[in-house]
């Protein structure tokens, strides 16, 4: 029986070594995806350093010949690469009829072989040139640009919430909702100036402003500019050509997007804005909107509302703006400022305004005078048309069609602080001609979008209660 040894030895071997080349043989297909994968992760490095190197003249020439070279190695590497995945796929459909056996299963497993030392080939020359890309060619753009804000009042709450959603790598997606001017995009600044702190690990942070109408093209000319692509390669291009610029420089980066006044619901991706699921890096989109819908719509993980001021905020915010001089001018004064700052119902731009415009009245016969023009004639008060009517009159344009807003208009000539059932309101809108008779579930529905729509300061839906039929 010794002679039995030696023969199961040998067979034990020739069936070890059999085995390990049909595992590379069996592994080539998803081999030769995984090159694929690695090529273009590769490609969107060199691309990148190469573009750094053309725009920087300031480095050194030793360095840049060094990475000359290695972009040189990249660009032969692509094209090699190229040629072994068609090889690749050719000699996957080779297969013996019947069976998913190769037909010359050596050639296949010296193909496996090459796959397998161009994986590791790919892998060190990409390991190289992430060298290059953080040491050897500097970014030139700005990671953070500082934005101008007073001292927020009341937010403190909404913004250590959204700080701490931005730290959770499971949300990567937040909508801060609110109606107009009650202190969204005060809260995004300070979001955004926040990130100045040494210790932020994020390559950039993008400041975008929406508004209404959107215009794509408009949010992709400033990611452009913002990441410093150079003119040639999307001035005069389509949006399509332009949205591939975009993702393919924020596809190798970890961002930051901060999205200012989004009114209607648009698509990220058509911008050229990489998914945030796909992404291995934890890039993060912050937004903000009047509608809770919106939040819905662009997909957020997580949406914040930010209420008015409390009253004791709002109070002294109000009194801040007003100033200690006229406040201590009078004993009475602060008492009416008080009366005043609750006039204006927690809103931090109407608070700014009248405060501003009574921060002269040094008397309480002042302080009444004012009271009464603002009540009476409010578009005479200096700052109210250029900086509070102006926003109301655009909240006004935006209403969805002339049904809606004539409803609302109608509203206004109803008493201040009047109570009235939506069934009523309904009527009345039906008796005057605004709706037909068979649009009472229409009717509701415009109550519900003005409730949500029209929440600004001294509107006719805000100063008259409207309440649900029992």
């Amino acid at each position: 029986m010794d002679f039995v040894s030696p023969v199961l030895d040998v067979a034990s071997l020739i069936c070890n070594c059999v085995g390990h080349r049909a595992v590379k043989v069996r592994r080539l297909p998803q081999n030769l995806n995984s090159l694929r994968s690695a090529m273009e992760e590769l490609k969107n490095l060199y691309e990148d350093v190469k573009e750094r190197v053309e725009r920087e003249e300031s480095l050194e020439k030793k360095r840049t010949h060094v990475v000359d070279r290695w972009i040189q190695r990249a660009e032969a590497m692509e094209k090699e690469v190229n040629e072994l995945l068609a090889k690749g796929d050719e000699e996957i459909q080779k297969k013996c009829l019947g069976t998913c056996c190769p037909r010359n299963c050596r050639a296949t497993y010296k193909l496996a072989k090459i796959v397998q030392e161009k994986m590791d080939a790919v892998a060190a020359l990409q390991t190289e040139g992430n060298n290059f890309q953080e040491v050897a060619v500097p970014l030139r753009f700005s990671q953070v640009i500082e934005m101008p804000l007073e001292k927020p009042v009341g937010l403190d709450s909404p913004f250590h919430e959204v700080w701490r959603l931005l730290q959770d790598e499971q949300v990567g997606t937040i909508g801060i909702y609110g109606m107009g001017d009650v202190g969204k995009t005060t809260l995004l600044k300070k979001i955004n100036n926040k990130f100045l702190t040494p210790n932020n690990n994020f390559d950039i942070v993008i400041w975008v402003v929406i508004s209404k109408p959107t215009n794509l093209r408009k949010i992709q000319e400033t990611l452009l500019s913002r990441l410093q692509i150079p003119d040639d390669r999307w001035k005069n291009r389509s949006e399509d050509e332009m949205a591939a610029e975009i993702y393919r420089v924020l596809k190798t980066k970890k961002f930051v997007l901060l999205l200012d006044d989004i009114w209607e619901p648009f698509n990220l991706l058509q911008v050229g804005i990489p998914p945030l699921s796909d992404r291995i890096k934890k890039s993060k989109i912050v937004f903000t909107t009047r509608s809770a819908d919106v939040c819905g719509y662009m997909e957020a993980q997580k949406s914040i509302k930010v209420e008015c001021l409390k009253e004791a905020e709002a109070l002294s915010l109000f009194q801040a703006k007003v100033g200690d001089d006229t406040l201590n001018s009078h004993p009475d004064i602060p008492k009416l400022s008080e009366i005043v700052a609750k006039e204006c119902k927690g809103l931090p731009l109407a608070l700014v305004v009248i405060a501003r415009a009574m921060a002269r009245a040094k008397t309480p016969e002042e302080w009444e005078r004012k009271m009464q023009r603002l009540r009476e004639y409010p578009d005479k008060v200096l700052g109210m048309e250029n900086d509070l009517f102006r926003v109301l009159a655009f909240s006004y344009d935006s209403l969805p069609d002339e049904a809606i807003k004539s409803c609302f208009l109608y509203c206004s000539l109803l008493p201040e602080d009047y109570g009235i059932s939506s069934r009523d309101l309904i009527g009345l809108w039906i008796g005057e001609g605004i709706l037909d008779e068979c649009d009472r579930i229409q009717g509701q529905e415009i109550i519900e979008s003005l409730k949500d729509a029209c929440r600004e300061w001294h509107t006719s839906i805000h100063r008259r209660r409207i309440f649900e039929d029992a």
